[in-house]
């Protein structure tokens, strides 16, 4: 997998240009369910303390 720097300039440019509303963009679009998606998530890693996370895709 290519790190970020290692992508084409226009590749670099969307990313850049999608970063300072993405969030804010997502949370209108999804109804404000990603904060209830993100608040289950935290929940559920709670009862899994001490194990070993994998964030694949996850914004």
């Amino acid at each position: 997998m290519k790190r970020i720097s290692q992508q084409p300039p226009e590749i670099q440019s969307m990313f850049n240009a999608i970063a300072p509303t993405y969030d804010r963009l997502n949370h209108l679009l999804s109804f404000g369910l990603d904060i209830r998606w993100r608040t289950k998530a935290i929940d559920l890693l709670k009862e899994k303390q001490g194990g070993t996370i994998l964030d694949l895709a996850a914004g």
